[in-house]
Order: structure tokens, then C-alpha cells, then sequence
């Protein structure tokens, strides 16, 4: 999107929350998913990441002191982005900021990124490299910040999650058009010692025209 310049950017996110909004259901699951794609594409024209939305628990939050999430909830690894949050993720309940409003703020003060993210050859590899990184650690539980024991728990369930969404990047590599149509919402540790092996026997790689990824051979 980044090529199409900020005011055909703009549009198209608006356009999308239009889309979504006009079902209560997917103004809640899908509409708010604009927040995230908004926060990698816009940045302060000092060229720090735009704020965080205002819309209520993430399970995860940032321990003090700690600078290694300037984008959180989102991570970008080796320009890869993970959602780095427990459970079911955040909420749109309540008083939480809406999209739009969050659309006109960046449309008024931020600028788009100069350049767009060229995603690593292996997401899992990038998955696997948040996962034992300090900055993980740094995340602690929301609720229960001086609980180091919860704090551990919490962050392997969002541990589950960002395993979850490195593999969806590869599934249709791998299975049928079933695997396909069934996104995973978490991974257990198991299959994805699995998934760690398989993705390095596939060799896969970032096609820049097919905007998605491919296998070598």
C-alpha cells in the first residue's frame, strides 16, 4: 500500500471500515483489525511509530523501563509484524476508541512510512527469534505485573498466538484448500517444534510480486 501514496491509503482503510461496520458482528472482529495495518503504515513525522489506540486489555503490558516494543502490542521482526497479545486479544467494548476516530487522527498529524516492509524468507525462523528475544521478556501480565510465575503463564499463551500466525503465513505451502480456509488461533509447543522443521525443509521466500510466500524449486 505504501506506493499508493497517503491519500488513496487513507481511503482504502476508510472504505474498509465502512465495508465492516455495516455488520455489528464484523465491526468488532474485523473493523478493528485497521488499527493494527494503520500503525505499520503511518509513523510521526519525526518517524516514531504513531500511538497505540485506546481500546481496552491486551493481558500483555511492557515492563517498566523497558524500550524494546516501540510499535506494542505489535512487534515487527526482520520486517515481519506479530500481534503480541494473550487470549483473545484486545477489546472493542465499551469506550474504546473507534476506528474512524483513530483514522482521522493519523490522517491529521502522521505521514506514511517511506519505504514498505520486506518480510524475512522464513516467518517461523523471525517467530522463533521474538519468542527467545530479551524484549519477550519484557512483557509481563497485565493484571498481575509483580507475579513473575503468572507473568511466565501469560506469555506463553501469547507465545501460542505468535506461533499461530507465523504458521497461517505458510499453511497454504503446506495442505489442502481446507488448511487454507482455517486459520489457526494458537499453537501448542509440540506441532511447533514440527512446524520449526518443516518450514526449514520447505525453504520458503518472500515473492515481491506475488506479495506472499513461495517455496524454492
Amino acid at each position: 500500500m505504501v506506493p499508493l501514496g497517503k491519500a488513496e491509503v487513507m481511503r482504502l482503510l476508510r472504505a474498509y471500515v465502512r465495508e465492516k461496520s455495516a455488520d455489528r458482528m464484523s465491526r468488532v472482529e474485523d473493523a478493528g483489525k485497521v488499527f493494527w495495518v494503520a500503525r505499520l503504515l503511518f509513523v510521526e513525522p519525526s518517524g516514531v511509530p504513531v500511538r497505540c489506540p485506546v481500546v481496552g486489555c491486551f493481558g500483555l503490558v511492557v515492563r517498566d523501563g523497558s524500550s524494546s516494543w516501540p510499535c506494542y502490542p505489535l512487534a515487527v521482526v526482520n520486517d515481519i509484524p506479530f500481534e503480541a497479545t494473550e487470549g483473545m486479544g484486545v477489546s472493542l467494548n465499551g469506550q474504546a476508541e473507534i476506528p474512524e476516530r483513530y483514522l482521522d487522527d493519523i490522517d491529521e498529524s502522521s505521514v506514511l512510512r517511506r519505504s514498505p516492509l520486506r518480510p524475512a524468507d522464513n516467518p517461523v525462523e523471525a517467530a522463533e527469534a521474538l519468542l527467545n528475544s530479551d524484549a519477550w521478556k519484557d512483557l509481563v501480565d497485565e493484571w498481575d505485573e509483580g507475579n513473575e510465575g503468572r507473568s511466565v503463564s501469560t506469555r506463553n499463551s501469547a507465545a501460542a498466538k505468535v506461533r499461530a500466525q507465523a504458521v497461517n503465513s505458510l499453511r497454504h505451502l503446506r495442505g489442502s484448500g481446507e488448511s487454507q480456509r482455517h486459520l489457526l488461533s494458537w499453537l501448542g509447543e509440540s506441532d511447533w517444534v514440527d512446524w520449526v522443521a518443516h518450514s526449514a525443509a520447505l525453504q520458503p521466500y518472500w515473492d515481491e510480486e506475488a506479495q506472499d510466500y513461495l517455496v524454492r524449486g
